[in-house]
């Protein structure tokens, strides 16, 4: 993403009674099936950012895909984690 100096894959793992965060250089997905990145959970952590991001904002990500290669997806900036019903993107 051009707004980052450099973005990395995270997930939250319980170890030893705390809730702690990791990088991880993939996330698999199964055949037909789907991965959730949520507060909590799998996430994109951004490092070096260009300026503060605003809510309402939106910018480019590049996710590259075993297979499918580079997909271009936008973000877009929210102040408070959207509720369950709202995070659920659909095609």
């Amino acid at each position: 993403t051009p707004v980052a100096g450099k973005a990395e894959l995270h997930e939250h793992i319980h170890a030893d009674g705390l809730m702690k965060m990791q990088q991880v250089q993939s996330v698999a997905i199964p055949a037909g099936g789907e991965v959730k990145f949520a507060p909590m959970a799998y996430h994109v952590m951004l490092f070096n950012l260009k300026q503060q991001a605003k809510d309402g904002e939106r910018f480019p990500l590049t996710l590259t895909f075993e297979k499918a290669g580079a997909v271009e997806v936008e973000i877009a900036v929210q102040k408070d984690a959207p509720a369950e019903q709202d995070a659920v993107h659909q095609h």
